[in-house]
């Protein structure tokens, strides 16, 4: 049987053009009376375009955050809070990359290693330009740190709204009863794959004689 630490699951997701899907979550603490509403949700959706808006592609669109109550034995504990905000889009118009390309943000506890050590989400469509070495260019890789640390900042904030002030995400494992605090982040010069991307866009193929 799983078991887990009780918390929040907070999902975000929305598309890549018109048929493919992204999406990925955080975890939050729920001990504190954290904000599980419509509202937070909301709150959480326009905060992900206005803090990354300008350096995420402008074929990706935010469509639905939910907030998931999880309980220790790893399934829905509750009814889910879903966004009701309408869905939009980012603004970059350059440095365009296939849909699979993303950005990883590593997430790390004080904890040295094993479970609840580390964690990493994928941002969609990174606009970011390419170095001749595979590296992102500086001042858009400046940028886009910048950007992931405010919406990092205002997820903090708005999750913590019942409470005031500000209240880190975790970091949860199986098998784990508790969670370990997120107490630092990262992104990378290198881009990355999204491993949640859905398989919407279907690839077309004219085999040719040999």
């Amino acid at each position: 049987m799983v078991t887990i630490a009780p918390h929040n699951l907070v999902t975000f997701r929305g598309k890549l053009g018109s048929l493919e899907m992204w999406q990925f979550s955080l975890h939050y603490r729920d001990a504190v009376g954290i904000a599980n509403s419509t509202a937070t949700c909301d709150a959480l959706l326009t905060g992900f375009q206005s803090n990354l808006g300008t350096s995420l592609a402008n074929y990706v669109s935010i469509d639905q955050v939910r907030i998931a109550p999880i309980g220790g034995d790893g399934k829905l504990a509750g009814e889910p809070s879903v966004s009701a905000a309408v869905p939009l889009k980012m603004g970059q118009s350059s440095n365009f990359h296939p849909y699979q390309v993303a950005c990883a943000v590593s997430l790390r506890s004080n904890k040295v290693s094993g479970k609840g050590s580390h964690g990493r989400f994928y941002l969609p469509g990174p606009a970011v330009g390419v170095t001749a070495l595979g590296n992102m260019e500086a001042d858009g890789l400046a940028k886009l740190r910048t950007q992931v640390g405010q919406f990092l900042a205002m997820c903090n904030r708005t999750m913590a709204v019942q409470a005031g002030g500000s209240v880190s995400p975790i970091l949860v494992s199986r098998g784990q009863t508790d969670y370990q605090t997120v107490t630092k982040w990262a992104v990378g010069d290198v881009l990355d794959t999204m491993r949640t991307r859905r398989g919407g866009l279907i690839e077309a193929r004219a085999y040719q004689p040999l």
